[in-house]
């Protein structure tokens, strides 16, 4: 895959995640009616196959970005954990290629609920903190966004197959191109 298609499948997949990111937060204000907060960190691990490392470590590190400020937590918070978590895992499971397998479905639902252990431990620490979550409203949080975790993965990562596919099949001008 030559620099300007990677470059190009870059730039939809991060438009891509910044529109899933706002439809994520239009589900949030929804529900918020009900009481109901949902956070699916896990979604936004995945980067398109065909993206080179140094890019998926960039989108990643713009989808960290964009789940603190759309969920209102800390700077760096989601950008730590998605960055340690893809660093950790890009050697031993292939996330992106095979969504068919089980490991592609229990692995996100793990990682997602860590996400959540480890800001309910977060904002239990600060006592001055207005959004604490209780217990009960803590687990009800986690299994509506372990639900949406579950309905999204497939259709997400079908959605960066074909980015993919279709930024690999561009025609790219060879005068564009140094050699």
């Amino acid at each position: 895959m030559n620099k300007i298609s990677n470059y190009l499948l870059l730039l939809a997949a991060a438009l891509y995640c910044f529109i899933l990111h706002l439809f994520i937060t239009f589900l949030n204000s929804t529900f918020a009616q009900i009481g109901i907060y949902c956070l699916i960190p896990s979604l936004f691990l995945f980067t398109p196959p065909l993206l080179s490392k140094n890019f998926s470590l960039v989108l990643i590190i713009f989808n960290g970005f964009m789940l603190d400020y759309h969920h209102h937590l800390p700077l760096g918070f989601n950008v730590f954990l998605l960055v340690g978590l893809h660093l950790l895992t890009q050697g031993n499971f292939k996330l992106s290629r095979n969504y068919e397998s089980s490991v592609s479905r229990t692995l996100p639902i793990l990682i997602n609920v860590s996400f959540f252990f480890c800001l309910y431990f977060f904002t239990q620490m600060q006592i001055s903190s207005s959004n604490e979550w209780n217990l009960s409203k803590f687990f009800i949080d986690l299994l509506v966004s372990t639900i949406m975790l579950i309905f999204f993965l497939r259709p997400h990562l079908q959605i960066l197959q074909i980015l993919s596919t279709k930024s690999h099949s561009l025609p790219i001008n060879k005068s564009l191109v140094k050699e």
